[in-house]
């Protein structure tokens, strides 16, 4: 279980480093958006992890409000992937502009992934809550794998 601690929290400090100077990150306006979405939403993510492993003790009722918080804000970054034009797409790949198809079927998994952990949240059974965390995890991982830099 600190495995999947260390790998949550790992995921997010990867997903906001900060870069060097040399290696500045130019946004666009639709860049930063989404920039700032994904960056909001992950302190929920890792409340729910937390909760999970025992390091803030589950409360079911607590649990399913961050599940539907965690839903909510999760939509947010998905408004903002319009290009922001040449070398202002932050980190996103241009595979997201060239292969729209396949990447809105990566975010569909990554939905369904949350509604997987929501219906698992109403059973309170905490293994399988955990292992709707890790696919939700696994969807993050694979969309940044094949479209962030």
């Amino acid at each position: 279980m600190k495995l999947l601690s260390v790998l949550c929290l790992l995921s997010f400090a990867i997903s906001t480093s900060a870069c060097s100077a040399s290696e500045e990150v130019k946004r666009g306006p639709h860049s930063q958006a989404r920039h700032q979405a994904f960056t909001q939403m992950m302190p929920t993510y890792t409340k729910m992890v937390q909760m999970t492993n025992g390091n803030n003790g589950y409360q079911k009722a607590e649990f399913a409000q961050l599940v539907a918080q965690f839903e909510t804000e999760a939509q947010a970054p998905f408004k903002h992937f319009q290009s922001d034009g040449q070398g202002l797409d932050g980190k996103a790949k241009a595979e997201v502009w060239q292969n729209s198809t396949a990447f809105e079927q990566q975010q569909t998994a990554f939905f369904d992934s949350i509604k997987g952990l929501k219906t698992a949240s109403e059973h309170s059974n905490l293994d399988e809550i955990r292992a709707a965390i890790k696919q939700v995890d696994k969807q993050c991982m694979s969309c940044h794998a094949t479209y962030r830099d």
